[in-house]
């Protein structure tokens, strides 16, 4: 089942705070109304967004028939390196050679609607939530996606949030 949920954080507490209806990852309008909510009910000195889920960093996974239904295995993009005893990135799997493309970047993949925020849904999204924030860059952009902190990426934040951490890695899920 489909759900969207929002969360008031404390220290050592979650809040669930009310019912909302399941909405596509993958709609721009969908982040602008979160960070508007936010932005209109939590007031605050910063604002931060995290986006998380997965990212295809600069290749528009459209074009290489990414698979929505495909379960990645951490075993497929990393293994164990007994000489140096910690899990490294296996840099021999085909995957690598699509991310040097200069296509466009994916994250926020909505398994339902097979929908994804390319780049630019992003900025557009990026755009009109700092308009909400009176012209206010965010603060702080934090993406826990694979992949997302090359400099396309960071170029297009660039000129709507002060701060950008991202992995310009894979990110091992577990």
């Amino acid at each position: 089942k489909k759900e969207s949920k929002r969360f008031f954080v404390e220290k050592n507490n979650l809040l669930q705070i009310g019912d909302i209806p399941a909405g596509d990852s993958g709609e721009a309008e969908n982040l602008i109304s979160a960070a508007e909510w936010a932005i209109k009910n939590y007031p605050s000195q910063y604002f931060g967004l995290v986006l998380w889920n997965h990212g295809t960093g600069p290749y528009d996974p459209d074009l290489f028939n990414y698979n929505y239904n495909k379960q990645l295995k951490p075993n497929d993009f990393f293994f164990f390196d007994r000489e140096n005893k910690k899990i490294s990135i296996n840099r021999n799997i085909e995957f690598f050679d699509m991310l040097h493309t200069p296509q466009e970047r994916g994250i926020c993949f909505d398994d339902t609607t097979r929908n994804y925020l390319s780049s630019k849904k992003l900025t557009t999204a990026l755009s009109s939530i700092c308009k909400l924030r009176s012209g206010e860059k965010i603060d702080i952009i934090m993406m826990d996606a694979c992949l997302m902190a090359g400099i396309e990426i960071a170029h297009d934040c660039s000129k709507y949030a002060k701060i950008l951490t991202a992995s310009e890695e894979v990110v091992l899920g577990p």
